[in-house]
């Protein structure tokens, strides 16, 4: 049953907790992954896009605690250039060298902000050090301008200031993705697209984001976790099978690369990553 992925084509994603002692458990888990090595774990922002020192702070934990190779997110949102530059500095020093750029949702009450879109954000970081930068994409268009056309100039241009990489939002069909892969590879073969893939424990609450992200889930996927017993609980066995088929299936169309994100369910995602690889 193993997909024979290397170590090197995944990556996780996690967030920090509000409550402290929440953070330090978390900390202490992330152990389960030395062994693994995934090519990096990315810390975001946390629910709601909380502040940048909540991923600082988690960061510099990690990094105490582990051995593990991390990637900071930075958004465009209440970004001053300053800030930036002495966050990457800090960074840097802590010998996190990959970064996650992206613009981030807009607070209820936002403050002054020196960036408007990513590709500006990019621009700077590139400009700091030799960061490995990845930028997010919606391969079903942006939630706010279903376009596709202008998603994929958006993220050209995330390219031609300095990125290396691009995760996509979380996406149940399959072919979304392939499609807007194979539609980017003809203009800029170049481009490395990696699949964000969602570890689902809590389908309501998923499916409450999909519908503000205008991602569709399709009719056979919603009765996999309505059959269950209760879909706010999706039993450890079903959600590992769910997105072990997910990645089989992107992997039998020449998909390399995969980031999953964790929910911060770091036991059953260990346990996805044992048949992953």
């Amino acid at each position: 049953m193993k997909l024979g992925l290397q170590k090197n084509n995944i990556s996780l994603e996690i967030f920090p907790f509000l409550k402290e002692k929440n953070n330090i458990r978390l900390s202490q888990e992330l152990r389960l992954f030395e062994n693994n090595k995934p090519k990096f774990t990315s810390i975001t922002y946390g629910a709601s896009g909380s502040i940048q020192n909540n991923t600082l702070s988690l960061a510099t934990r990690i990094s105490n605690l582990t051995s593990l190779n991390l990637a900071a997110h930075l958004t465009c949102v209440n970004s001053k250039k300053e800030f930036i530059k002495d966050l990457l500095n800090i960074y840097w020093n802590k010998n996190i060298r990959n970064i996650v750029a992206i613009g981030g949702d807009k607070p209820k009450i936002a403050l002054d902000s020196d960036y408007n879109f990513a590709f500006e954000l990019v621009e700077d970081i590139k400009k700091n050090n030799d960061f490995y930068i990845s930028v997010g994409f919606h391969p079903e268009g942006h939630p706010k301008d279903k376009n596709i056309r202008k998603e994929i100039n958006n993220l050209k241009k995330k390219f031609d200031h300095g990125a290396n990489q691009a995760i996509s939002q979380f996406f149940f069909n399959k072919d979304y993705f392939l499609k807007f892969r194979d539609a980017l590879s003809k203009e800029s073969p170049n481009i490395k697209l990696v699949p964000g893939i969602l570890l689902i424990s809590n389908f309501e609450m998923i499916e409450r984001f999909a519908k503000k992200c205008k991602t569709t889930i399709p009719k056979e996927d919603k009765k996999i976790f309505y059959s269950c017993e209760n879909p706010n609980n999706i039993p450890e066995n079903i959600s590992i099978e769910y997105t072990y088929n997910l990645c089989e299936k992107l992997k039998s169309e020449g998909v390399e690369d995969f980031h999953i994100y964790t929910l911060n369910k770091l036991k059953t995602t260990s346990k996805l990553l044992k048949i992953l690889m």
